[in-house]
């Protein structure tokens, strides 16, 4: 019995350890539209998320590997990460001058995101234009 209380009482404090910290949406302060989704797989078993997006007018490619499915089209909010805070990131400790290394954080409808990597930039879009042909 007074293991059973024991493990009881201790049940509130591990739950309150495993929870994810919440999400404070007024955060999410840069405009991302997602243009097109992939969901890759790989020989090796490896699969991971592709989008296709316009960001501050520009054509930018992320990915995601702990994502699974396509991810709808659409406008979501997102904010950037320091690289240097994020656990699953690898950047240089000192960049140069013309590389760029960049995460976002995407929030989720559910209020959950994902982080996501920029692996390619592209030129800059006019405005309205990412949206006529979507």
């Amino acid at each position: 019995m007074k293991k059973l209380l024991l493990a009881l009482l201790l049940l509130p404090s591990t739950l309150a350890f495993a929870a994810k910290p919440t999400v404070n949406p007024a955060d999410y302060t840069v405009a991302v539209h997602v243009v097109f989704s992939h969901y890759i797989t790989t020989f090796s078993s490896n699969a991971y998320q592709q989008l296709d997006t316009v960001i501050d007018g520009m054509q930018v490619e992320l990915e995601c590997d702990s994502a699974q499915g396509v991810l709808l089209p659409g406008d979501y909010k997102a904010k950037r990460v320091d690289p240097a805070t994020s656990s699953s990131a690898f950047f240089p400790k000192h960049p140069n001058g013309f590389d760029i290394y960049r995460l976002y954080d995407l929030l989720m409808p559910d209020g959950t995101s994902r982080e996501f990597y920029v692996i390619g930039l592209g030129p800059a879009v006019p405005i309205g234009a990412a949206s006529q042909n979507h």
